[in-house]
């Protein structure tokens, strides 16, 4: 069978011949092209669903791991706390066991602030622009003209 890049190419072909549009529909029927062109298409929506399907359970998968990580790193963060709280009431700076070490570092110094408190010469100012669709969205359908904005109609495949 020929693939849909060859079937799409025959029917280009017969289509641009000069010839009456009664004579390329009989070509096509000749050589059993409709036929050939459904089954590929069938083809292509079975893998379709299967990709799609793909996607969902990759989509579904994805937030699964998330939980996992977080439940994880919760753990983490719980038994270095216990480890670290002990070491602490103990007055252990340094463990050394084995093949580990375990210490007590200092980290770099870092800034707390309280912004309800904090002056505002002392905030940056961020601005995200992004422009409003939805106004445009409107004024474009009401026949306005916007410079830089047209209201542009998508295609997308539907297979039920």
């Amino acid at each position: 069978m020929a693939s849909l890049y060859e079937l799409t190419g025959q029917f280009l072909t017969i289509y641009q011949l000069d010839i009456d549009d009664e004579t390329k529909a009989d070509t096509l029927e000749a050589i059993d092209w409709q036929e050939q062109f459904e089954q590929k298409a069938e083809g292509y929506a079975h893998v379709i669903k299967n990709l799609e399907a793909d996607v969902a359970m990759y989509k579904a998968e994805e937030e699964s791991f998330k939980a996992k990580k977080q439940a994880a790193q919760k753990k983490l963060d719980y038994v270095k706390d216990n480890i670290m709280a002990a070491m602490n009431v103990t007055g252990q700076t340094e463990v050394k066991s084995g093949a580990l070490i375990i210490k007590i570092a200092k980290n770099p110094e870092s800034v707390k602030v309280n912004e309800d408190d904090l002056p505002k010469k002392y905030f940056t100012k961020k601005v995200t622009l992004a422009p409003d669709k939805k106004t445009l969205k409107e004024l474009l359908k009401s026949g306005k003209k916007v410079k830089g904005a047209e209201l542009i109609r998508t295609e997308k495949l539907v297979i039920k």
